[in-house]
């Protein structure tokens, strides 16, 4: 099985992989004897009966440390497939710049994790391509926004020194910015860690439609854990 850096793939070229799981059980017994299989060009909500769980399928993906059992991909055995996989951590959002629109977090994005023989025309048009699919077009020139406590600051100040403001962007268009720069990285599997918790119904929807372009657009391997169906 060949390994692909993601830096410089292009879509059409993204190498399809399913995952396959074989009686593993984690080191710390919260997941034991789990058999399953992630097919490629699908999304894949993980249920638990807590979040730590469902969590812990994820990290032991990534991890694959103090793991009985196969790991599996594409029918070939491995420790784990932190090179293969991009991954979204849970609460990401506070990753995000708020002094930056919604296009120039993505544009940045795409130069960053672009090779350097690779256009800037053509990282842009990646980027755009991104934000049509998941349905960031609107907002692209709206500010990410900050966080703050007080509900009474309006948002056409200024936000105070100290960078405490506002959410400019809901939740849910949070984090389709956040999936949408993982997936810049193309690569085939991607993990998200529950970015549907603390949304509204349509901000979950949103989310889950987001993986689900994904995974059909690019045929990637989209698995992420949830607190809600």
């Amino acid at each position: 099985m060949k390994s692909r850096s993601s830096r410089g793939a292009d879509s059409s070229d993204l190498e399809k992989m399913f995952l396959q799981l074989v009686e593993v059980t984690s080191g710390d017994r919260l997941m034991q004897e789990v058999t399953s299989t992630f097919e490629a060009n699908t999304a894949t909500a993980v249920l638990g009966p807590n979040s730590s769980c469902s969590s812990c399928l994820l990290l032991t993906l990534l991890k694959g440390s103090h793991v009985r059992g196969e790991l599996r991909v594409n029918g070939m055995k491995t420790r784990n497939v932190r090179r293969w996989a991009a991954y979204l951590p849970k609460n990401a959002s506070y990753g995000l710049h708020g002094a930056l629109t919604v296009k120039q977090s993505i544009y940045w994005s795409a130069v960053l994790r672009s090779p350097s023989s690779q256009s800037k025309m053509a990282r842009f048009a990646r980027a755009d391509v991104v934000m049509e699919r998941f349905g960031l077009v609107s907002v692209q020139n709206q500010r990410i926004g900050f966080f703050s406590a007080d509900k009474n600051y309006s948002q056409t100040k200024h936000p105070p020194r100290g960078g405490v403001g506002v959410v400019s962007l809901s939740p849910g268009q949070k984090k389709r910015v956040l999936v949408a720069i993982e997936l810049l990285s193309l690569r085939p599997l991607f993990f998200a860690d529950e970015p549907t918790s603390d949304l509204c119904a349509a901000g979950a929807k949103a989310v889950v439609d987001a993986l689900v372009i994904a995974a059909r657009a690019e045929g990637r391997t989209c698995v992420a854990s949830v607190q809600q169906p």
